[in-house]
């Protein structure tokens, strides 16, 4: 019997769940090795061999980053994107190392979330249309600010920097969006249409998203940690409610 020819549509299928597969064997390894680290790393008579360890793997890493963003710059087609994948990956890995370096092993903690939430967000990229892409990065990154207040008497430096970079980040994807609304959603950036949001939703699924994670931030800022741990579960909300929307409007 001739073998079926698969469809592009097919093809595009099935290279999602490749992605997917390897997305979560990621998080597993990544859970096994934080794990490992975690009760490895407090160990008094282990503390030198890793700590060393650690160094070194941020020193190659940050080198081996470079050198991948260099070539994703320089290079064309295929070459360009395994070169930016994997100046993602490594940099991830010299940034975790170079954190357990400085500060031992209080940065496990973290790591999971920053594990956990990049597996998830880049599942949706995989599932969903952009714009939900960039709704769940906002909730996200909003609601781990949130958190962070939540379990402070008052807002660190640290908190309020970050704060600000979500802020900044929501004022951005709002300015975006209003210029793709004139646009049938697409902007040109350097010749290139980019499409940033399409199909039933339109933009007002963005301009909501913006709008209540500013008003969190604002709450939080003004009525301190307490109301800042709250916030958390809007920004949860948020997420879930265009979560819903989406699965239910795919085009």
């Amino acid at each position: 019997m001739a073998k079926q020819k698969k469809t592009p549509k097919n093809k595009a299928e099935d290279s999602v769940m490749y992605k997917a597969a390897a997305a979560l064997v990621i998080l597993c390894i990544g859970f096994f090795l934080l794990q490992f680290i975690g009760r490895q790393y407090g160990l008094v008579e282990k503390y030198d061999a890793f700590n060393a360890a650690f160094k070194w793997i941020a020193i190659c890493g940050g080198a081996l980053t470079v050198a991948g963003i260099v070539t994703a710059i320089c290079g064309k087609g295929l070459t360009r994107k395994i070169a930016a994948a994997a100046a993602i990956a490594i940099g991830a890995i010299a940034i975790s190392a170079l954190l357990l370096f400085l500060f031992w092993y209080e940065p496990i903690g973290y790591l999971y979330f920053f594990l956990i939430a990049g597996c998830v967000l880049y599942l949706i990229s995989l599932l969903y249309p952009k714009e939900f892409t960039t709704i769940a990065a906002l909730a996200t990154a909003a609601g781990a600010v949130f958190y962070l207040h939540g379990r402070q008497q008052e807002a660190s430096t640290t908190t309020l920097i970050l704060y600000v970079l979500v802020a900044l980040a929501n004022v951005l994807v709002l300015l975006i969006t209003m210029k793709a609304a004139k646009k049938d959603g697409k902007i040109i950036r350097k010749g290139k249409v980019i499409r940033v949001f399409s199909g039933k939703a339109g933009p007002m699924p963005l301009y909501l998203a913006v709008t209540v994670l500013g008003a969190c931030i604002l709450v939080a800022l003004i009525f301190g940690g307490t109301f800042a741990y709250y916030c958390t579960y809007a920004a949860a909300a948020a997420l879930f409610i265009a979560a819903c929307y989406y699965t239910i409007r795919l085009d």
